[in-house]
């Protein structure tokens, strides 16, 4: 079955040393190549990609401390609008409380003006009620000096 023939086998071994000769001197250097600038493209690309994460990662940090800093600014917009809100609501309220009081002391001013004058009404009606009375009782007319004691007289006994 198996026989062992020395001519085939250096025929063949000889075929194999003419094919590794052949394929080391022509078809393994543009292999080389091909692998060279297989090998370069992939280090380029790793490269790239390293270059790109590293200015992710840069652009996210910087990102955020802007972000941050948007933020603070904001938190500061808001707590300033805060203060000035209640200075505002501060203002307002005191303005409403002056103007309040002015009104209630304009009114309390108008009560007392009008009281007055209705005391002197009174007073004057009453001075007339006295004189026609006084006229009546004693059944003459009464003259200027007299009239005005017997007035004196009757308002003095009546704010008693």
């Amino acid at each position: 079955m198996f026989e062992f023939e020395p001519g085939l086998m250096i025929w063949t071994t000889v075929s194999f040393a003419i094919f590794v000769f052949l394929m080391y001197r022509f078809a393994l250097p543009p292999l080389l190549k091909v692998l060279k600038e297989r090998e370069k493209v992939i280090a380029d690309s790793l490269s790239a990609a390293h270059e790109s994460q590293k200015r992710s990662e840069d652009l996210m940090i910087s990102s955020g401390k802007k972000l941050a800093e948007a933020g603070a600014i904001a938190k500061k917009m808001i707590d300033e609008a805060k203060v000035e809100g209640e200075g505002l609501k501060e203002g307002i309220v005191a303005s409403s409380k002056r103007q309040a009081d002015l009104f209630l002391a304009k009114a309390k001013e108008d009560l007392r003006r009008e009281r007055d004058l209705m005391i002197e009404d009174i007073k004057g009606k009453t001075a007339d009620l006295i004189v026609e009375a006084s006229s009546k009782v004693l059944g003459k007319q009464v003259g200027q000096n007299e009239n005005q004691r017997i007035i004196e007289e009757s308002l003095a006994s009546w704010q008693k």
